[in-house]
């Protein structure tokens, strides 16, 4: 580990997440069961009703198939026994009139025979009254009531299965909505224990750790409490395996660089030896010194591979001479040797202890030297400063 950033805030929101979960998961767990429950009540309820429905159905088949035909059938033959009882009951009173007048039987007899033949003709009248009820009001009042508890029945069926799966939709709704939230809180919480990991860094590799941004102005030492801003570079772990000098160049200068142009480095630390490398990758953006600094200057990164290194360290200040163009067989002077005069430019070479000024016509320059295309021949001397302000050669 190299780094520990304050997660108090963090595992604050971690504690109340999961406590969150804890409750949703019941929640989840709560609806789940709330299925099972309204599952095992759809199919009490379901089986009521179709029980109810099916007696229902068994009664009215009943009805019209056995009780119907049988009652009809009793009142017929109640009918037909009474019209028999009333024309015995008449045939017997015609007789008792006749043993009357012979003396045969008392008047009491004929009176009991007149009371018979009255009750014979008054059931007849009921049964004639009866069968007519049963025709009329019986019979259609018991059609109505069964065929109205079949229809009754086949209504509550209908009604179970649309209240049963309602209630069973409602309930896998509640049951998919809070799995999704939980769904959506275990994520949260997965989230922010990946933050708070992100909050101890620890280093990728075995190294030497740098601190800040291996980029120029960007070194600083971060203390306990330090605040960090979004995007800034914490340390750095050089890959010693391959050096890279990074270097900043002004934005004048940026347009002579080229990838695959020679640089020759020199580092303070090894001040006895110059490196070789090559341009490996120019910035396409300038950058104003950094955000920390606070500079304004415009300069783009170049960054320069070294194949031999050894000696430098990452981390060294070091200088660098791009090769912007190579010229052999030229001849050439330190730059201090030419002299600016008006719109001429002249050197002075020294022949034979005297000093003559001559006009030059110059070529291509670098920082420390100029070529002379005229005006100087090989071999010759010249002075580094005007005759007037000292002798030097």
């Amino acid at each position: 580990m190299v780094a520990q950033f304050s997660s108090e805030d963090l595992s604050e929101n971690i504690l109340t997440t999961q406590d969150g979960l804890s409750v949703q998961l019941t929640v989840f767990e709560d609806d789940t069961a709330n299925i099972r429950v309204q599952e095992i009540e759809n199919i009490n309820s379901a089986q009521l009703v179709a029980d109810k429905l099916a007696k229902a159905k068994i009664a009215l088949q009943k009805w019209e198939e056995a009780d119907k035909p049988m009652n009809i059938r009793q009142a017929q033959l109640d009918l037909e026994t009474a019209q028999s009882e009333l024309q015995r009951a008449e045939r017997r009173h015609e007789d008792l009139k006749k043993l009357i007048k012979d003396g045969f039987i008392t008047a009491d007899e004929l009176e009991e025979g007149r009371i018979r033949l009255e009750e014979a003709r008054v059931d007849l009248e009921t049964k004639e009254k009866n069968q007519e009820l049963l025709q009329a009001y019986s019979i259609p009042q018991k059609d109505t009531e069964l065929k109205n508890a079949v229809m009754i029945g086949t209504s509550e069926v209908e009604k179970n299965s649309i209240l049963a799966k309602t209630s069973m939709n409602k309930d896998v709704r509640a049951e998919e909505a809070a799995r999704r939230k939980h769904a959506h809180m275990m994520g949260i919480l997965e989230d922010l224990k990946a933050e708070k990991d992100g909050y101890t860094i620890t280093a990728p590799s075995d190294g030497i750790v740098r601190h800040g941004s291996s980029r120029r102005y960007g070194s600083f030492r971060p203390e306990i409490g330090t605040k960090i801003s979004a995007g800034q570079v914490l340390m750095t772990i050089p890959d010693l395996s391959s050096v890279e000098a990074e270097l900043m160049v002004p934005e004048v200068d940026i347009r002579k660089i080229k990838l695959g142009m020679n640089v020759f480095i020199s580092a303070d630390a090894v001040s006895d030896q110059t490196y070789k490398g090559t341009v490996k990758e120019i910035a396409e953006l300038a950058s104003s010194g950094s955000f920390w600094s606070g500079s304004s200057v415009k300069e783009f990164e170049v960054e320069v591979s070294i194949p031999e290194s050894e000696g430098l360290k990452p981390g060294y200040s070091c200088e660098a001479e791009f090769v912007v163009e190579e010229a052999t067989g030229v001849l050439q002077v330190p730059i201090q040797a030419v002299f600016r005069d008006g719109e001429d430019m002249s050197a002075y070479v020294v022949k034979n202890g005297e000093i003559e000024r001559r006009m030059v016509k110059m070529g291509r320059s670098s920082l420390t030297a100029v070529e002379i295309l005229e005006g100087v021949a090989e071999g010759e001397r010249v002075r580094v400063v005007a005759p007037d302000s000292g002798d030097s050669e």
